[in-house]
């Protein structure tokens, strides 16, 4: 592993254990971002790639959600007084609610979540100290599967731009007839997240990851 500064929690150990498990979490995440599966394809729907693809999606999904608990399990090791801790991803098909309490009553953690503590980003509502541990350790599941979703979305305008989809309107909002009229295959469903991701690669840079 190679050395970071300490930069997020009091607990060096924690925290050192956190970002080994980001580094082991993130090699399955990469079997989607950088296998041979295609999220953005043109020349006709390929049913082998889109349903080898949702196994791989599926998988980093879950290795994200499996890294995240871990991190809102350190927020409440870190920061005893709080009861509860939470993220709140946006995916392409559904929400990932991740979630810790030190209560044993069940209660609505989203909402029991002080505003005072609750971030909205271009990928979904988290602490600040979530928040932290996504943008500050670098190349976490998390910030590879969105940089991916960003990548995506920029392949997909860069089709679009090109001189012989001039007629269909060039480059601009995407929606799903301008990629019918294209031919391009987006299984997916990333070009319904055009305005949130588009930049999702700058969100991370700006975040100035060590």
């Amino acid at each position: 592993m190679e050395e970071a500064t300490q930069i997020i929690m009091a607990n060096g150990a924690i925290e050192n254990f956190i970002r080994e498990e980001a580094a082991r979490y993130s090699l399955i995440v990469l079997e989607f971002t950088e296998g041979q599966s295609l999220a953005v394809y043109t020349d006709g729907c390929d049913a082998n790639n889109d349903i080898s693809l949702m196994s791989l999606y599926t998988a980093a999904v879950d290795a994200c959600e499996k890294w995240l608990r871990l991190v809102v399990i350190a927020e409440l090791l870190e920061q005893q007084k709080k009861s509860n801790a939470f993220v709140s991803l946006q995916l392409p098909n559904r929400k990932l609610n991740v979630e810790a309490s030190t209560n044993n009553s069940r209660v609505d953690v989203f909402e029991a979540q002080s505003n005072a503590d609750k971030m909205y980003t271009p990928i979904g509502e988290m602490s600040v100290f979530a928040y932290l541990a996504i943008t500050q350790i670098k190349n976490n599941p998390v910030m590879l599967m969105y940089n991916f979703f960003g990548d995506c979305i920029e392949q997909i305008h860069n089709i679009l731009a090109m001189p012989i989809y001039e007629e269909q309107g060039g480059d601009g909002l995407i929606d799903e007839y301008r990629l019918e009229d294209v031919g391009i295959q987006d299984p997916l469903g990333l070009h319904k997240f055009d305005y949130l991701w588009s930049w999702v690669r700058h969100f991370f840079e700006e975040a100035k990851v060590v």
